[in-house]
């Protein structure tokens, strides 16, 4: 998470309008495209994905949010994400077979191109802990902001629909949520140097039922499979008026 006022992995807080010592230009930073379509079909269960991140976290009103904190005579503005950022993934899926579809069995999978596999936050739970570690670890020294923040986070990250293995769809269902990994980025600076490290991240969701039998057992799976390639896609920043603009001394826009 990147606090004093700010928050959560891929989030870089600025100033709503630059000053006389910062000027908006324009960075590269690094993003995920998918190889594949965002939409691919097992069957007739369809599956659609798209990876949050830095250049895209505020279409997600779900897990990216703004916060006003009362700091004895003036209020402060926190922004970020609940989830982390890259690691985790917006689905929809929607039930177009002639059956029930429970995904109990089902493998959910995220590895990079080092070999590292993560770890799913699978419930809500989870998730609540995810955020008060991070804002403990990054906020430990300002009681005050995180006493504030606490209270909001554990509201706003129980609200997360998570995609685990409880969520099952009758015929014709859809159904709209999140897969989230835990990846090392409890701050924007981590989130940076994870995207610097790697060049790709697969997901994977195995073992879609996609088949019953008579006796309504499982008699057919499939896998679908979403290739992310790491990539430079060019952001607006405020920076040092009289500095190059880079990663380094800049900040992204919000």
């Amino acid at each position: 998470m990147n606090w004093k006022l700010g928050f959560v992995s891929g989030v870089l807080l600025v100033c709503s309008a630059c000053g006389p010592t910062t000027k908006l230009a324009q960075v590269e930073y690094p993003s995920l495209v998918s190889k594949e379509p965002a939409e691919q079909k097992a069957e007739g269960l369809i599956v659609t994905v798209v990876p949050i991140q830095t250049t895209n976290q505020k279409s997600f009103p779900q897990v990216y949010k703004t916060w006003t904190i009362p700091y004895g005579e003036r209020t402060v503005t926190a922004k970020g994400t609940l989830v982390p950022v890259p690691g985790s993934f917006q689905v929809r899926l929607v039930n177009n077979t002639d059956h029930v579809i429970r995904l109990t069995e089902v493998v959910f999978r995220l590895e990079d191109d080092q070999g590292n596999r993560y770890e799913m936050i699978p419930t809500k739970d989870e998730l609540v802990a995810w955020n008060l570690a991070a804002l403990n670890d990054a906020n430990g020294n300002d009681p005050h902001f995180v006493s504030e923040m606490t209270p909001k986070l554990q509201t706003d990250a129980a609200s997360v629909p998570l995609l685990n293995r409880t969520v099952e769809l009758l015929k014709g269902d859809q159904w709209s949520g999140y897969l989230v990994f835990r990846t090392p980025v409890n701050s924007a600076e981590a989130a940076l140097e994870f995207l610097n490290k790697i060049n790709r991240l697969k997901l994977r969701l195995a073992e879609l039922p996609i088949g019953l039998d008579e006796a309504g057992k499982v008699s057919k799976t499939q896998e679908v499979t979403f290739n992310f390639d790491r990539t430079l896609t060019p952001v607006d920043a405020v920076c040092p008026v009289n500095a190059e603009p880079s990663l380094t001394v800049c900040t992204i826009a919000d």
